[in-house]
């Protein structure tokens, strides 16, 4: 039977961020400053940082429910995170922009595997590292203006790859574009029928957590 939670927390642990999510309300931290003990209510999760396996596993309040996200799939090693994203999708390509790209292809409820690519974030920070004058502020994308400086030939060329890419995809495979994470938002320009839900990975938890607790 199917329950309905009225307070709701859960958590999306990555390499760089722990995200928790209560009712709706979305709080992002980093994990140097992340303590699982100081969350005291009963919290569902997803993680693919293994460093916080062994304490996570040990608070009993913090409750791994990435084994209830069955996934039809050859895919080894698929992470959490990409299991819950795809969670419920029958036929798609969906793309997570975060600080990595992952591309996965669903066909008739098949994982027919995905991509992995550098995402926005960590080319800008590749770059600072080794130009350090670089500066990249609120680069607008343009297809009628080639790049006048150094910042925007870089994330134009990026975008540019990313979407070229992204279309032979969706050409081969016949499939709708869904895209969620925080650099999703310039792509929509050049998909206009694509999906976007920057919340996808927390609504599948939420449909987990309801149909198995």
């Amino acid at each position: 039977m199917r329950k309905f939670f009225t307070s709701l927390s859960l958590a999306d642990i990555g390499n760089t961020n722990a995200k928790i999510w209560r009712d709706g309300k979305l709080e992002i931290v980093s994990l140097s400053d992340f303590s699982a003990e100081k969350i005291r209510e009963q919290i569902f999760y997803i993680s693919v940082n293994p460093k916080f396996a062994k304490v996570l596993n040990s608070l009993q309040n913090w409750i791994d429910i990435e084994s209830f996200a069955e996934i039809d799939t050859n895919y080894k090693t698929l992470g959490a995170d990409r299991k819950l994203a795809i969670f419920g999708l029958e036929n798609g390509i969906l793309i997570d922009m975060g600080s990595a790209v992952t591309i996965d292809i669903m066909k008739n409820g098949k994982h027919l595997g995905g991509y992995i690519l550098f995402g926005k974030s960590y080319l800008i920070q590749s770059f600072k590292e080794k130009i350090p004058h670089l500066n990249f502020g609120k680069n607008q994308l343009s297809d009628e203006v080639v790049p006048q400086n150094s910042e925007d030939a870089l994330l134009s060329g990026f975008y540019h790859q990313l979407v070229s890419f992204l279309r032979d995809l969706e050409k081969k495979h016949k499939l709708k574009l869904f895209f969620t994470g925080g650099d999703s938002l310039d792509m929509l320009q050049y998909f206009p029928k694509a999906k976007f839900n920057k919340n996808i990975i927390f609504e599948n938890m939420i449909k987990i957590v309801e149909q198995n607790y």
